[in-house]
């Protein structure tokens, strides 16, 4: 495949997030919360918000699970499990960064 590696990532994130945004709604389905199975399961348009549903999490989840993914993409991978790295941060120097104020004639009136 000589295409961009980028686009099998966000497919495979973008299926994921679906899949998630789906296993939400059949949840939100299959418990009635706050009635909205019953208010979906017994609508006189039966498969129109069925649809409506299943669609709007579905790409909300992906498009979430897609831009983490990318947000993502810059961090290097850890090579040690998560409860043996050490959480203060290596080889940092902190700057004094300089603040310019201008003199303001709002400034004076306080």
């Amino acid at each position: 495949m000589t295409g961009n590696p980028l686009v099998p990532y966000l497919i495979r994130h973008g299926l994921a997030g679906m899949l998630g945004g789906w296993l939400t709604a059949a949840f939100l389905l299959g418990w009635d919360v706050a009635g909205v199975g019953r208010l979906v399961l017994t609508s006189d348009l039966f498969p129109v918000p069925l649809i409506m549903l299943l669609t709007s999490f579905g790409l909300t989840f992906a498009s979430c699970a897609m831009g983490a993914a990318i947000m993502g993409l810059g961090r290097p991978e850890p090579r040690e499990p998560a409860a043996t790295r050490r959480v203060a941060p290596q080889d940092r120097q902190d700057v004094p960064a300089p603040i310019v104020a201008r003199h303001s004639p709002a400034a004076r009136r306080r």
